[in-house]
């Protein structure tokens, strides 16, 4: 058999093996090589994963695809295809020592038929954008769970999903500022995940980032006369005394920039937005 793939995962928890996120799909043919991720789900991955990790799975993969273009580059016309021929012996091994890490390779798989970028785009979808989520799971997974959930044809077309805000329209952010989805419809409607299962020090960061993130929005809605409505935040505990205090203490005291709901309560969000035609990109609103 000439022509193989093989499922690229990332595992966020390494104390959770069963865990894993499909992103990307290598394919292997006599003719060439196709590698390619998905990057909202390599942004899952990172929000399940550690802090540690922002960034490094993305420039992971980076590596890895020049990596893989290099090697297309120089292999040997002579190897007819077979996989450990086209990307060499040596680089097969390398691959298999990312089993060892985050990012890993599942088995590699023969493929009958012809392989053209037609076919590799439809397998791509099937395996990475399959309309439920290749996760192997062991753990709740808030990340997983409200994407999944915002990642329907409908909510695409009147919201930004994994949206991350341009900073040189919006002044005043000082890192790359994410938000799960954000909307307008009269108002600026933003929504944010954020797991308060996490360590006390991994919450209190993601709050803080979020509060300084609706702060920049309200000076950008001043300037453009738009209300922003209160930062609706999406979380989710495990049921210890700790975390729900924790709740209750942030919308108590942040009641201002807060609106908490729980990820229970997320599909009632979601259906005023389907329902209403008002409802706009936030990125459609900044062109306009």
């Amino acid at each position: 058999m000439s022509t193989f793939t093989a499922t690229l995962f990332i595992e966020p928890n390494p104390f959770s093996p069963r865990e894993k996120v499909a992103c990307g799909l290598l394919a292997v043919t006599p003719q060439r090589v196709f590698f390619k991720w998905a990057d909202a789900k390599v942004k899952i991955a990172e929000g399940m994963a550690d802090d540690t990790y922002r960034g490094y799975f993305q420039q992971r993969l980076r590596m890895l695809s020049k990596s893989l273009n290099e090697e297309d580059r120089n292999r040997d016309p002579r190897s007819a295809g077979l996989f450990h021929g086209l990307l060499s012996s040596a680089h097969f091994e390398r691959l298999e020592q990312y089993n060892a890490g985050p990012v890993q390779f599942g088995d590699v798989k023969p493929y009958a038929n012809d392989l053209d970028e037609a076919v590799y785009t439809k397998l791509f979808k099937e395996t990475v954008h399959a309309s439920s989520v290749k996760v192997k799971r062991s753990g709740s997974g808030l990340y997983w769970a409200v994407h999944n959930k915002l990642d329907r044809e409908v909510i695409h077309a009147k919201a930004d999903v994994d949206y991350h805000l341009p900073n040189d329209m919006i002044p005043g952010l000082v890192y790359d500022a994410k938000l799960s989805l954000i909307t307008v419809n009269g108002s600026i409607q933003a929504m944010q995940a954020v797991d308060m299962s996490k360590s006390l020090q991994t919450v209190t960061k993601h709050l803080n980032e979020s509060e300084m993130i609706f702060h920049q929005l309200v000076k950008f809605g001043s300037d453009k006369r738009k209300p922003v409505d209160r930062l609706k935040l999406i979380y989710t505990t495990d049921g210890e005394s700790s975390e729900t205090e924790l709740v209750a203490k942030v919308r108590n005291e942040k009641s201002d920039v807060f609106e908490l709901i729980p990820l229970s309560g997320l599909d009632q969000k979601l259906e005023q937005i389907e329902k209403d035609s008002k409802y706009q990109r936030f990125s459609a609103f900044l062109e306009s």
